[in-house]
């Protein structure tokens, strides 16, 4: 009964994808100490600079700058929202101004003909 209960257990498990084997984690410890010689000119130029605290150093600053864009990016997305609303609201207003302009020269004109008496009448009708 132990090789049924095994085979149905196995069969249970999720089938890995053919060809590919799953791969175990393999830390690995870090030197304790790291002698001067092992490291390379650049590495020991930038340590000499920014000390041994520079990799943390690098770390803070591209974190910092990291949010910094993200941050960015929103900004930017918030103001195009805000440039497109106001771009369709003077899109109105102009549509207003030109509507406007042309019931001031209609009124202009039969004013100059004399032909309308009351100029009060239009002005309250917009439409």
């Amino acid at each position: 009964m132990d090789n049924t209960t095994e085979e149905t257990q196995q069969q249970q498990q999720p089938q890995e994808a053919e060809g590919l084997k799953r791969v175990e984690p393999n830390p690995t410890k870090l030197p304790e100490t790291i002698t001067v010689a092992e490291l390379t000119e650049d590495t020991r130029s930038v340590l000499s600079h920014f000390g041994l605290d520079a990799p943390h150093l690098l770390n803070v600053y591209s974190t910092r700058l990291e949010d910094a864009l993200i941050e960015q990016v929103y900004r930017n997305k918030d103001l195009k929202e805000k440039n497109d609303e106001l771009y369709y609201y003077y899109r109105e207003l102009e549509v207003k101004c030109l509507r406007q302009g042309r019931m001031l020269k209609t009124i202009k004109e039969l004013n100059h003909r004399q032909e309308f008496k009351d100029i009060s009448k239009l002005l309250t009708d917009e439409d």
